[in-house]
């Protein structure tokens, strides 16, 4: 039987828990040899609340109380429930099917939540998704920082291009990390039913454009520029973009700034995607626009 990471409940009726959870899954490995060892990741869950004034604060619970994540097969794990008092298991109530009625996380959800405990010293900032309006952010990656590798949804501030980023296993279960700069992340998905993509891409337009007067006229970037083309080509280089039209005109940019930034593999895997959505451009004003923006023809 393969092992998952199974989130549960704990409540133990004891003062020393890690102590006592940790005395029961010795048990249970040393009970089962033929099966993986479970494994615990016991981080102290602090809950965010929102104040009056709609701001999010943390509320720490005490440790152990009242998720944790333990890794091993089905068996092992409820052998461990039945073994210490005070473990259930958490109920996936959007599943289906039977047989994944117990809420499971994938080791990709599991290296996230690690991330995020790790910057803050094992103490997990805990949410519940669908209180986030996650239809409202786009899937991202931070790319440098204390949060480097992590995957989830970036919730911008209003009036800022800077927010959080909310991690989830489903609805019922998910945790945050606060105050992500702009230029750390990269858009790997935009989220559906929403102009932002549209309008990040056209607020970059002005800045190319005086980029190319300088590069084409030997004078060099200002730090502002130069700053402002990374962060675009670092954020952009992997998204996933809605429509071939719209996607053209993103790896014409892409193309033109890593150009500029003297990114020569990027800007040819720019190109190469730019040459593929071409033919899909029609409309004259964009058109226009592409002549100004791409490199002139060798």
């Amino acid at each position: 039987m393969r092992p998952h990471w199974y989130l549960l409940n704990y409540i133990a009726p004891a003062l020393r828990r890690r102590e006592t959870l940790m005395q029961a899954i010795q048990r249970v490995n040393a009970t089962t040899p033929d099966a993986p060892p479970i494994t615990p990741f016991l981080p102290e869950v602090v809950e965010a609340v929102e104040n009056p004034d709609r701001h999010l604060r943390l509320v720490g619970r005490p440790l152990l109380y009242h998720y944790i994540f333990i890794h091993g097969t089905l068996d092992s794990v409820k052998q461990l429930a039945t073994t210490l008092s005070g473990i259930s298991f958490v109920i996936n109530r959007s599943a289906t099917d039977p047989a994944r009625r117990y809420l499971t996380l994938t080791d990709e959800d599991l290296r996230n939540f690690r991330i995020i405990a790790r910057r803050y010293a094992n103490r997990l900032p805990f949410c519940t998704p669908d209180d986030a309006q996650l239809i409202q952010g786009d899937e991202v990656e931070v790319i440098s920082g204390d949060f480097a590798g992590l995957r989830g949804i970036f919730i911008a501030r209003r009036g800022s291009a800077d927010g959080n980023i909310i991690v989830r296993a489903n609805q019922q279960i998910g945790s945050i990390a606060y105050d992500i700069r702009a230029e750390q992340i990269r858009i790997l998905r935009f989220a559906k039913d929403t102009r932002r993509a549209y309008d990040q891409i056209d607020a970059f337009i002005p800045r190319l454009l005086e980029a190319i007067d300088l590069y084409e006229s030997d004078r060099p970037l200002t730090p502002s520029l130069a700053s402002a083309l990374q962060i675009f080509t670092r954020r952009y280089s992997a998204t996933e973009i809605p429509g071939s039209k719209f996607d053209a005109k993103v790896q014409a940019l892409l193309w033109r700034a890593n150009t500029i930034l003297g990114n020569e593999t990027e800007a040819a895997a720019a190109r190469i995607r730019y040459e593929r959505r071409a033919p899909s451009v029609t409309n004259p004003r964009t058109l226009t626009l592409l002549t100004r923006i791409l490199p002139p023809t060798p």
